[in-house]
C-alpha cells in the first residue's frame, strides 16, 4: 500500500509539474520505499537543484535508465564501486550498449547512502559530482538503484 501511494505521488508530480519539494519531502520521510519511487525522487531532487541554479530540467530517458540500472546491479552483484567496471567498461560504452547514441555522457555513482535525500545531498556537496549535475550541455537522465544501496545517475545529450 505504501509503495503504491509513493508511486502515485511521484506520478502526480511528473504529470502536474507541482514543485519538486512537495513530493521530495514526503518521500524522504518514509523508512521504506520502492526502488522505482526512490529513483524518481533522485530525478526530482536533481532537477530541483538544477532549477535552483538556473539550469533546465533534464528529461527521463528509458535507455539511460537501462544503462544506469545495469551498472548499479553489476556493482552490487560483483561487489565493486567504480565508474569503470572490472571488464573495463565505462559510462559511454554502457549507454551505447543500451541503445543510446550520445554526444556527451556523464555519470555519478554512490554507495551505501540509504535515501535519495542522502544521495543527492552527497553529490551536491562534492564539487565534481555537482559539476555533472549542473552540466548545461546535458538534456536527459537515467537513474539506477541496486541492493546494497548502489545508486547511479547517468546524464547525457543525445545525437551527434
Amino acid at each position: 500500500m505504501v509503495r503504491a501511494i509513493l508511486i502515485l505521488m511521484t506520478a502526480c508530480f511528473l504529470a502536474t509539474g507541482s514543485p519538486a519539494e512537495e513530493v521530495v519531502g514526503r518521500l524522504s520521510t518514509k523508512q521504506e520505499f520502492s526502488s522505482a519511487a526512490a529513483t524518481k525522487e533522485i530525478a526530482a531532487r536533481v532537477n530541483a537543484y538544477r532549477k535552483s541554479k538556473g539550469r533546465a530540467a533534464l528529461k527521463p530517458s528509458g535507455k539511460l535508465e537501462k544503462a544506469a540500472m545495469k551498472h548499479a546491479k553489476d556493482m552490487s552483484k560483483r561487489g565493486y564501486f567504480s565508474h569503470k567496471s572490472p571488464d573495463g567498461t565505462l559510462p559511454r560504452a554502457r549507454t551505447k550498449r543500451a541503445g543510446y547514441r550520445a554526444c556527451l555522457v556523464a555519470e555519478n555513482i554512490s554507495y551505501r547512502w540509504r535515501t535519495p535525500e542522502q544521495v543527492v545531498d552527497g553529490w551536491v556537496k562534492s564539487s565534481k559530482h555537482r559539476q555533472i549535475i549542473l552540466l548545461r550541455e546535458v538534456t536527459e537522465y537515467g537513474v539506477g538503484y541496486a541492493t546494497g544501496d548502489y545508486w547511479v545517475l547517468v546524464v547525457a545529450r543525445p545525437g551527434c
